[in-house]
């Protein structure tokens, strides 16, 4: 199979292709193969070929509208990478991941998954290395409130304060406009956060707008 060739060039074009062919009946086991191929030995393509394979899962899964056993690994394998390689475009397309699983069947099974990877992430990449990065993780962010109406205030208290200086400041920014977009009494958190010590000006900025327009 042209997954498994030795050389980096053909592995990245064999999964281009294959997210061409995402919407001719791909099964899991097809995924895996992909998965295990790319764990197998260390390459220096690595990044790239682990950035089309989370494009890979994002489009089968808005494709099927399921999730499986199989795919699930792969969702944590790929969590697991970016914990030690951070990178944006890797990242984005796991959030693209989990907005499809929250509109899922198997979303309420799945929910202390989608949070478990959802605050890692959080707390290992700026989502300012994600395109449109803010807006995309405060829809899953309020998507996943949306299942566990505790999340985003664990999210608060729990993650918060503990994300790096370069991290922070649009992170908890992301984390602000989702408890805004969640609206009700949710939006008491607002001031928890604004007094917060470790609350970036730029967070409080945006507080102070989504405030003032009521």
């Amino acid at each position: 199979m042209l997954e498994s060739s030795n050389f980096s060039g053909v592995r990245s074009y064999c999964l281009d292709a294959l997210n061409k062919l995402v919407k001719q009946g791909m099964n899991d086991k097809h995924l895996t193969r992909i998965w295990v191929n790319l764990l197998s030995k260390p390459r220096k393509s690595k990044l790239q070929e682990t950035q089309k394979m989370g494009d890979l899962v994002a489009n089968w899964l808005e494709f099927n509208h399921y999730i499986t056993p199989k795919v699930t690994e792969i969702i944590n394998g790929i969590v697991q990478y970016l914990q030690t390689n951070a990178n944006g475009d890797v990242a984005g397309a796991l959030f693209k991941a989990f907005k499809t699983i929250t509109r899922t069947q198997e979303r309420t099974i799945l929910c202390p998954k989608l949070i478990e990877w959802t605050r890692t992430l959080l707390i290992s990449i700026n989502i300012k290395t994600i395109n449109n990065g803010r807006s995309e993780v405060a829809q899953v962010l309020r998507l996943i409130d949306d299942i566990e109406p505790a999340f985003l205030c664990m999210v608060v208290e729990k993650d918060c304060p503990n994300m790096s200086p370069d991290n922070k400041e649009e992170n908890v920014c992301a984390v602000v406009e989702a408890i805004h977009k969640c609206g009700g009494t949710k939006v008491n958190l607002l001031d928890y956060v604004r007094r917060s010590e470790w609350c970036p000006p730029k967070a409080i900025a945006l507080i102070s707008k989504f405030q003032l327009k009521g």
